[in-house]
């Protein structure tokens, strides 16, 4: 009894914390894509950054994603590689490379970055 009663009170805890439905998270989240929107505009008129990570690449084919880290960091254009689902990589840190997580439609599905 006394368990679920500590499980609830931070649970209740949390949830005061971070509420579910606030309006602030709307505008919040409304910020992160008109940013994500102006950092692809950014890249697409060729103003990309050739450090990472590339945001806009989110929601991108692999083959555009590639296209706008390679035309930022020219050093990375042939060691840009799409990474399937469940598929296992090498743990170590190399960055002069940049692993595009995608998923079965070659769509970006994290945000890619040297490493």
């Amino acid at each position: 009894m006394t368990l679920v009663i500590a499980v609830g009170a931070i649970a209740y805890q949390q949830h005061q914390q971070y509420p579910l439905n606030d309006s602030s998270d709307t505008m919040s989240d409304q910020r992160t894509l008109d940013a994500a929107s102006n950092d692809k505009q950014r890249s697409l008129e060729g103003e990309g950054n050739s450090q990472g990570p590339w945001k806009e690449c989110l929601g991108m084919t692999f083959d555009d994603c590639k296209a706008v880290i390679a035309q930022a960091a020219p050093d990375l254009k042939n060691a840009i590689f799409e990474i399937p689902p469940d598929s296992m990589v090498t743990m170590d840190y190399n960055t002069h490379r940049v692993r595009v997580y995608v998923d079965e439609q070659h769509i970006v599905t994290r945000v890619p970055q040297r490493g």
